[in-house]
């Protein structure tokens, strides 16, 4: 696991310019950069981007954003296997990052032809299908007669060790999470929401390491984030909680931000520079922010 404070970048995008992204983020100082999967129009195939950013980078992490198990557009022995190819492509240089499908996003999926099971299924699906992957990455075999998955796998090679992150916010899904996961991730959450959880599972955070997904508005000086600040608030408009656990501000208020979130035992930090494929703030963060941690 890393010893420092670990910064990613998100990705997402359908130009074929995006990939130099991965290049750049690298040469910026970034820990790991992770691309959107789904099926959605504003993505390309997440797994054949990180294919090639895998091969025009040497250092930088990469992974998916979040991989949905629960419905049927990954299934889990499909996504175990891009997985390993990928680590042997990148030289182990693969993060896996898997997340819950919400309830509201129920008729935005209907639309590619993706009927999502029962909230109680989806939440037995993801367990089953980590099972298994998490037995194929560590013995090279998986053996689970499951409600939803039964498989008697012997030979599946190659064998390949893939941090394991799972973003959950909800009791049921944190409960899998800690139960599984290398890496627990909670999703555009402030200081104070964050502080309420981690004091629920206090005891069972030792052997975990803690992620943050948020937003990052920054400015050159307060002139300028003023600028981007408004712009940002018309695309989020009600979101208060991306809102209020933005990191946000000038330089020297971005880390003020970070340390308050390293004080709740915050580690990784993988963040949304929403003017990508601009780098202007990609770029001051790196100069200004990545240099105090």
């Amino acid at each position: 696991m890393v010893k420092k404070i670990f910064f990613a970048v998100q990705l997402w995008g359908t130009e074929s310019a995006l990939i130099y992204l991965f290049k750049k983020i690298e040469e910026l100082g970034f820990d790991a950069a992770y691309y959107g999967d789904g099926p959605f129009n504003w993505l390309l195939d997440c797994y054949s981007v990180l294919a090639s950013a895998s091969m025009l980078t040497s250092k930088l992490r990469i992974g998916p954003a979040v991989t949905y198990l629960e419905g049927s557009y990954r299934h889990p022995l499909a996504t175990i296997k891009a997985l390993f190819t990928l680590s042997l492509l990148s030289n182990n240089r693969i993060d896996a990052r898997f997340g819950f499908i919400q309830e509201r996003a129920r008729e935005y999926w209907l639309k590619f032809g993706i009927e999502l099971p029962s909230l109680k299924d989806r939440i037995e699906r993801i367990e089953e299908a980590i099972i298994i992957m998490k037995e194929l990455m560590n013995k090279g075999v998986a053996s689970l007669r499951g409600k939803h998955y039964v498989v008697e796998l012997y030979d599946f090679k190659p064998i390949a060790k893939v941090p394991l992150c799972i973003s959950a916010n909800k009791r049921k899904t944190i409960e899998i999470t800690l139960k599984y996961a290398d890496i627990w991730e909670i999703s555009y959450l402030p200081p104070n929401k964050i502080m309420e959880i981690l004091d629920v599972y206090e005891e069972k955070l030792k052997n975990i390491e803690l992620s943050l997904e948020t937003d990052v508005i920054i400015g050159k000086n307060e002139l300028d984030f003023k600028k981007k600040f408004s712009e940002y608030l018309s695309m989020r408009k009600n979101q208060q909680d991306f809102i209020l656990s933005a990191i946000k501000g000038t330089p020297e208020q971005c880390i003020k931000s970070i340390e308050k979130y390293i004080k709740l035992g915050i580690k990784r930090f993988i963040l949304s520079f929403n003017e990508i494929p601009n780098t202007e703030s990609l770029e001051l963060f790196s100069k200004e922010v990545l240099s105090s941690f």
